[in-house]
This record gives structure tokens, sequence and C-alpha cells, in this order.
């Protein structure tokens, strides 16, 4: 059972300010806001699954106060293309929710049906609104986040951010990461045609630096002190498996990270997960109660 949030975002660069909207009863609740707030982003919560016959009919102030149960929560960063909404994406819902876990996921502000416009330090700033709007609302429970690609990027800048105040999360997720965004958009397919010409690194990979666009979780993960799992699959495309390994080794080496497990698991070509199916993986439930060391609930 999913609930639609709906979401108003503070003047520019300043976090989001949440009301909510609940996907089926179509039920709308004011939150308290900022001054100057104008546009409007939107999240879901996807309850477990043991709770979804009881969200039936329910509106937001229930789905709120489940945030106080015993089940874990992920705080799920999508990627660049499409919304929160993305088939994969929704799959993968369902798989964290069949395994006991609240799901909050968001749109980016200037993405799917989320107003303003997209920056890395707004971006980064609204994820971290988010988390912070959470951890408000639990108990003393875990909660994980987990970036997938693009969203990779804006996870580490949120748990650096988080440890860098002494508030680090359970557990950091990165599925298919990059280890800047310079390098994965000199290795996307996208760039493939004109990587080899004549001044590709100043046209292109310099306008990305000079917008300050960088998304460094190279850079991050020398900061960050919790928890790091990584997954990604051997015939991903879009993000190479070589960058996503290259990450683990730097994170592996980090003197922030010692002492914290660093995993990295990767994914035969056989098996066919590219970029964005690795949710697919029947490993994944043992994967992760592996690594967070927990027994997933029963549903």
């Amino acid at each position: 059972m999913m609930r639609d949030w709906s979401a108003v975002e503070a003047e520019e660069d300043l976090p989001l300010g949440f009301g909510n909207l609940h996907r089926y009863s179509r039920h709308h609740q004011a939150l308290p806001l900022h001054p100057g707030q104008t546009s409007v982003s939107k999240f879901w919560h996807t309850v477990p699954a043991v709770l979804w016959k009881d969200a039936q009919g329910k509106e937001g102030e229930w789905f709120e106060k489940t945030l106080q149960s015993t089940h874990p929560v992920m705080l799920y960063l999508h990627g660049n293309a499409g919304t929160r909404g993305g088939d994969h994406r929704v799959q993968l819902y369902k798989v964290l929710s069949s395994l006991g876990y609240h799901v909050v996921t968001f749109d980016y502000r200037g993405w799917g049906d989320s107003e303003g416009s997209p920056s890395e330090r707004g971006m980064t700033l609204d994820a971290l609104f988010l988390y912070q709007w959470l951890k408000q609302r639990m108990d003393h429970k875990p909660l994980y986040i987990w970036g997938h690609s693009l969203g990779t990027g804006v996870s580490t800048n949120l748990v650096r951010r988080l440890c860098d105040r002494g508030t680090p999360p359970d557990a950091l997720i990165l599925e298919s990461p990059f280890t800047n965004i310079r390098e994965e958009a000199k290795s996307h397919p996208f760039s493939m045609v004109y990587r080899y010409l004549p001044g590709f690194d100043w046209f292109f990979l310099d306008s990305i630096t000079a917008n300050d666009i960088r998304f460094a979780s190279d850079e991050n993960v020398n900061h960050i002190s919790c928890p790091v799992l990584i997954l990604h699959a051997e015939d991903d495309t879009v993000v190479p498996f070589h960058l996503g390994k290259k990450l683990y080794n730097i994170a592996a080496q980090s003197k922030s990270l010692s002492g914290h497990k660093v995993q990295f698991i990767p994914f035969p070509s056989s098996l066919g997960y590219r970029h964005k199916f690795i949710y697919r993986s029947p490993q994944l439930p043992h994967i992760l109660s592996d690594f967070l060391g927990t027994t997933h609930p029963r549903v």
C-alpha cells in the first residue's frame, strides 16, 4: 500500500517542507511550512506488506503513525531518468515492503510532478529535510538510505552531511554507483560518439564542473562513518561496473570507514540485471539480511 505525499519547496536552495496526499483516497493534509515556499514536490510512503490490508482507506495521519511501528525505514533516492513511479523502482519498493520495510521516496525538485529547478545542492537539501522529517517521527528504529545511479551521488552527499554532524544513518546502500559525475559522464553511452573528438573534455566535461555539478562520491566516502553496501551488475552499460568497483576500492581504504562494514556485491552479466534490474535477484533478501545483521520480519 503506497501513500502519495505532496511537498512544498522553500525559496531557492532552502529545503522542502511537506504536506501529504494519500494516493488512493486523495486526502490532503497540510504540515507546517517555511515562509516563502512557492513550489510543490511529491513523495510516497509505502508501508510494510503486513500493513497493506490495514492501510486500505486510511488517511495521512494513519500512515505517519505507522512510522512508529517496529519496522525499519528505507529512504530511497532514485536515479536520473523518469520519476519515483518508474516500474523498476516500484518493483523494488514491493520487494523491500515484502521484507518488512517502510519505503519512503520522492521526486527531486524539477523531476516528475515536482516543481522547482534541479541543482545538486537543492537535491541534497531536499533529501536532508526528508531524512530529518522521518527521524522526528520514528522511535529508535533503523533508518537506512538506498541510492540508485544518480541517487547514489545524492545519497553520499546526504550521508557525508549527516556524518559531519555526528548523526550517521544506520547504513548506506549504493546501487549502480559512480565515482563522480565527471567520470560517469565520460563513461556514459551518450558521450560515446563524442568522447574522442578534440575538445570533448573542455566542451562537455569542464562545463559540468563549471556549473558546480560534482556528485563526488569518491570524495564523500572519505567522510562517511556508517556501513556501506555497494551493488553493481557487471553488464551495466549506463554506469559501468568498473566505476562501482573503483568506488568500493576507495571506500575500503577510507579511514572514516575503518571499523565499519564495507561490502561489494557484483552480479554476473549472465543474470541480465544491467542498470536497473537488481531487484530481481532472489539473493537480494539474503544480501540485505547478512549486511544489515537483521532477520527480516515475517510477511
